[in-house]
């Protein structure tokens, strides 16, 4: 005869095993990601602090053409982590500056102590007339002066394409440096362009989008 007695507490115990070994899977992940965030806020606190700060001028009869610009930025994609010790770590985080104060206008480019100098040399590898020199970080502000910030950002998915250089039928950066060459006394205003290499979920689903697009192209239906 069976003794389902036995067959059935065997089935409670194999469940209860089962359960167990779940929730202590589950409480792993669970304290493997607490703990990769807070490495993360430790590392990401800490390069703040130790961000180094350098003032870029070129000459003015610069003939260098923006499309150079283009490529500088491409080149720091390099920065990019991989592999699972990227998991507990951050991405560098390069901030590009135009400063505006009465009667001048300043470029900055801010990085960690420890990838700066890689930054000037990438600067210097395409722009090999500029004049870079390490400063004290800018401050426009004052303790009895007021504070108005604001931020652009895309109103549709990041990857959505938007216009550059190449399409603006003047210098895109002449609406900025004119708007800031416009500061009056104990006014000043700071233009902050913060980068970091894209994770790839970020250009898988901007190459997902072009794919899609030329495939919608390549139908006379439908272009």
């Amino acid at each position: 005869m069976v003794d389902y007695q036995i067959i059935v507490d065997q089935l409670i115990t194999l469940v209860i095993a089962l359960i167990s070994g779940i929730l202590a899977a589950v409480i792993s992940f669970l304290l493997i990601y607490l703990f990769a965030i807070y490495q993360r806020i430790k590392k990401r606190e800490k390069t703040s602090l130790e961000m180094v700060t350098v003032e870029v001028k070129l000459p003015k009869d610069n003939e260098i053409k923006i499309d150079v610009a283009e490529q500088m930025f491409t080149a720091f994609s390099s920065l990019k982590k991989s592999g699972w010790q990227a998991f507990f770590d951050v991405d560098d985080v390069i901030a590009f500056e135009i400063v505006g104060k009465q009667a001048e206008i300043r470029f900055y480019v801010s990085a960690s102590a420890r990838i700066i100098d890689l930054v000037e040399k990438t600067i210097y590898g395409y722009y090999p007339q500029a004049d870079i020199v390490r400063v004290d970080e800018p401050n426009i502000y004052s303790e009895d002066g007021k504070v108005a910030f604001g931020a652009l950002v895309q109103k549709d998915v990041p990857y959505y394409p938007f216009k550059t250089y190449k399409e603006l039928p003047s210098d895109s950066l002449l609406a900025l440096t004119s708007a800031l060459s416009k500061m009056g006394e104990d006014e000043g205003a700071i233009i902050q362009y913060l980068i970091r290499p894209a994770s790839g979920k970020w250009k898988k689903e901007g190459k997902s989008y072009v794919t899609s697009v030329k495939k919608t192209e390549a139908n006379p239906e439908k272009a």
